[in-house]
């Protein structure tokens, strides 16, 4: 519900644009897993918040204060790292 949010608008409906210039920069140099690996980047990031809310509270976390997180360059940054040290194999 969310997640197709992200993926269809490639983040940019609700992140900040400097986090958006970094997913781009990524996805033009290592291709387009890394459209997954951001999202994975988010869930991991996000785990203990989104444990302690219940459905309603998961899905306005995912709204309104996830892209909060991501207004400074530098949290931005490092949400890229985690996303691009994240290593996803693909069952044949």
């Amino acid at each position: 519900m969310y997640a197709s949010q992200w993926f269809l608008t490639l983040f940019t409906a609700k992140f900040p644009l400097c986090m958006v210039f970094h997913i781009t920069d990524l996805l033009l140099s290592e291709g387009l897993n890394i459209i997954f690996n951001v999202a994975l980047a988010l869930l991991k990031t996000s785990k203990e918040d989104l444990l302690q809310a219940d459905f309603e509270g998961a899905l306005k976390f995912f709204r309104v204060q996830l892209p909060k997180r991501y207004r400074s360059a530098e949290n931005a940054r490092r949400l890229m790292e985690q996303a691009c040290n994240i290593k996803v194999e693909l069952q044949p």
